[in-house]
C-alpha cells in the first residue's frame, strides 16, 4: 500500500512537471492539488517520534510539498528525484522483508494487526 501511496504521488509530481513543461495551467492546478495532498498523506503517515529516520523522511516530503508549490520545472524535478529515492528504498524494504520472512527468519507480518505507520519504530 505505501509503495502504491509513493507511485501515485511520484505520477501526480511527474504529470505536473510536463504541465510545467508544456505551459498548462489547467493540468498544472490540477496535478498541483493532488501532488500535495497525497505527499500530505505519506507525511501523516511518518511518526516523527521514532527517532532520526521518520524525521529525515519528513523532512524530505516537507521539501517535496514546497517543490510543488512552485512553477519550475527544476523544483518539480527535485520532488521527483526525492520521491523516487524514497519510493526505491522502501521498495527494498519490502522485497528484504519478503525474503526474510520465506526463510523464516522473521515472523510473517499479522494480517489482522493495525495498520503500522509509515516510520521505522
Amino acid at each position: 500500500m505505501l509503495l502504491a501511496l509513493y507511485d501515485a504521488t511520484q505520477f501526480a509530481v511527474e504529470h505536473g512537471q510536463q504541465a510545467i513543461q508544456t505551459g498548462n495551467d489547467k493540468s498544472l492546478i490540477e496535478y498541483r492539488f493532488r501532488a500535495q495532498r497525497l505527499i500530505t498523506e505519506l507525511m501523516s503517515g511518518v511518526d516523527t517520534e521514532q527517532g532520526e529516520l521518520p524525521e529525515n523522511v519528513h523532512r524530505l516530503l516537507m521539501f517535496c510539498l514546497m517543490q510543488t508549490s512552485g512553477q519550475t520545472e527544476e523544483e518539480w524535478a527535485s520532488a521527483v528525484s526525492i520521491l523516487t529515492e524514497l519510493k526505491e528504498a522502501f521498495r527494498t524494504i519490502r522485497d528484504q522483508a519478503v525474503q526474510l520472512e520465506k526463510s523464516g527468519s522473521i515472523p510473517a507480518l499479522n494480517q489482522n494487526a493495525p495498520a503500522p505507520t509509515l516510520a521505522v519504530g
